[in-house]
């Protein structure tokens, strides 16, 4: 079926070609979100989070993958009229060791 391994997290995994496409994609929307300031986005261009779905029966990668491609920004979104901006302070973990954590819980 042509799976392609990836590394998430030290952890390798097998997407179907389906998830690796999407997977390209989450990585991109990932990186671009990084050098974007969140002060600068305008509240209309956030998804809204009550809108995202994610279905908990899936695998962690495959939560990770759907979460970023629904939302488009991970560090900035909005609850209705309320724009929400991610960040992480005062932990020894990392910004991506939060994250992760957090998509784990979904």
């Amino acid at each position: 079926m042509g799976y392609r391994k990836v590394v998430i997290n030290g952890e390798e995994y097998k997407l179907t070609p389906k998830w690796y496409k999407e997977y390209l994609s989450a990585i991109e929307l990932w990186k671009k979100a990084k050098e974007t300031d969140t002060k600068d986005i305008d509240i209309s261009e956030l998804v809204d989070i009550r809108d995202v779905k994610i279905d908990k029966n899936k695998p962690y990668p495959i939560r990770m993958i759907s979460y970023i491609n629904q939302i488009k920004h991970p560090y900035c979104f909005r609850v209705g009229d309320v724009k929400v901006r991610v960040s992480y302070a005062g932990k020894d973990d990392s910004l991506n060791d939060s994250f992760t954590a957090l998509i784990s819980s979904m």
